[in-house]
């Protein structure tokens, strides 16, 4: 809503570019300390859990392995998700050269898509084989990715970006499956957190390769590189043995 919201404001304002921007940052900044209040407000009269004093040792090789699929997944999703978060605005101002409150519309819309891939991502985990669902997801999402890079019109370079966004908001939930139910429950904690670690990691290093490749102007080679990124992560994905149903 937040997006939808800036994307209008930015696109129908009279103001100049920096006077919507500075007004933006000042909501954005008293929407913070609303959210730290309810925040604060949602943790009251709640207590700690105790804490947990298991030891485990790391005599599994299934798991080994799985933490391996899982790190290398993460950081190759990593790396392909951030070109569509972080650099997007940059690409289709490249290939399209439109105004930047026509780009702040298209990535407030893509928002709403968001919303509804996350929503489909479950009843795909319970309705449908985790592994082929993975690989069909990846397969799709990098077949998007990568007709994106042909020129186009902008309306089908939007709806590809558009189905690109559901496709992932699909995947992003099954690579968090897979981290809790490919390990035992008391080293849970440390899968999530690998998966957390590979993926920001995975956005950093690509993050300065991209910005490269777009300083040349040669945003077409940015979104292959993402998609053969995105086709690889979901095959390491389907290499995650899951031992927990």
């Amino acid at each position: 809503m937040g997006s939808v919201a800036t994307s209008l404001v930015t696109y129908y304002s009279p103001a100049t570019a920096l006077t919507n921007y500075q007004g933006l940052l000042i909501i954005s900044f008293i929407v913070s300390l609303l959210m730290i209040y309810f925040r604060a407000k949602s943790i009251q009269d709640i207590s700690e859990p105790e804490r947990d004093v298991r030891k485990f040792t790391w005599d599994n090789n299934m798991e080994w392995n799985n933490f391996i699929a899982l790190f290398v997944a993460s950081l190759l999703l990593g790396a392909s998700v951030t070109l569509i978060f972080r650099f997007v605005n940059i690409v289709i101002s490249q290939a399209y050269s439109i105004k930047v409150s026509e780009i702040a519309l298209i990535m407030g819309g893509d928002k709403i898509v968001s919303i509804i891939g996350a929503l489909c991502a479950p009843l795909l985990v319970k309705n449908f084989p985790l592994k082929p669902t993975i690989i069909i997801v990846g397969i799709l999402t990098a077949l998007c990715l990568y007709l994106a890079s042909y020129n186009m019109p902008l309306i089908i370079f939007t709806s590809l970006y558009f189905i690109r966004l559901f496709l992932n908001y699909c995947l992003m939930p099954l690579l968090d499956t897979l981290a809790i139910t490919g390990f035992a429950k008391e080293r849970m904690f440390l899968s999530t957190s690998i998966r957390q670690l590979a993926f920001y990691l995975g956005s950093a290093l690509s993050a300065v390769f991209y910005g490269k490749l777009l300083d040349e102007a040669q945003w077409e080679y940015t979104l292959i590189i993402s998609s053969i990124f995105a086709l690889i992560g979901a095959i390491f994905m389907s290499f995650i043995r899951v031992e927990n149903k």
